[in-house]
């Protein structure tokens, strides 16, 4: 999410603008994606863009030979079980890596069980243990940011920290547009697998990012 490419995730979904429902509607996301302009030095400031993700699907069809659908159920799902999902295409027939796939609640936790536990699913290494081990430090700073609250990213995944009490506390957290969201907290072992369907909804006073630290985790220190 640091591409530094002209991109506008930021406005609602449902406007024609937005640059995720253009490229999901062009004839070929990643020729949209790599024509964008560059606005600053790569990597120099995070920007959320789902081109990104799409890309990144696009790098593992090149390097295997298979699309992500087909590459994700072999390598993941397969391993864990996971049969029952949906993967929605976009207008270029590929499947949609920035927010196609619908997956059960059930399913969500079993991720999060194998980022929990650095990879490994019934004595297999599903994801090799230093790469989980990298997505858990944050690699770069978001502008989702205040004096007490600090989120920063990673290899698709969200880092928040709050202080609670002076002291710093922070969590994994997988989380998509609507309210979805897969809490990993290696402090507590603990995973939290929320859906809902919120979507384009930012203005609400509360919403499911906050169930965590406001119900969730209090129970669990107390």
């Amino acid at each position: 999410m640091s591409a530094d490419l002209e991109w506008d995730e930021d406005i609602s979904y449902a406007d024609t603008m937005n640059s995720e429902r253009r490229m999901n509607n062009s004839p070929d996301a990643i020729d949209f994606v790599l024509g964008r302009r560059l606005t600053d030095i790569p990597g120099t400031t995070f920007k959320y863009n789902g081109g990104c993700t799409q890309l990144l699907a696009a790098i593992i069809e090149r390097a295997t030979g298979m699309h992500v659908d087909t590459f994700t159920y072999e390598y993941l799902f397969k391993p864990l079980g996971i049969t029952k999902y949906t993967w929605v295409a976009i207008k270029d027939g590929t499947p949609s890596a920035a927010s196609g796939l619908r997956l059960r609640s059930r399913d969500l936790a079993k991720f999060g069980l194998l980022f929990l536990n650095d990879g490994m699913w019934n004595g297999k290494q599903i994801i090799p243990s230093h790469l989980v081990a990298q997505t858990s430090r944050s690699q770069i700073a978001t502008p989702y940011s205040d004096s007490t609250y600090h989120t920063g990213y990673s290899n698709q995944f969200w880092i928040p920290t709050e202080i609670v009490e002076g002291q710093e506390v922070s969590w994994i957290q997988c989380q998509g547009n609507g309210g979805q969201i897969v809490v990993i907290d290696k402090q507590f072992d603990l995973v939290l697998v929320i859906t809902a369907g919120n979507y384009d909804q930012s203005d609400l006073r509360k919403s499911s990012w906050d169930i965590y630290f406001d119900f969730v985790y209090p129970a669990v220190v107390n």
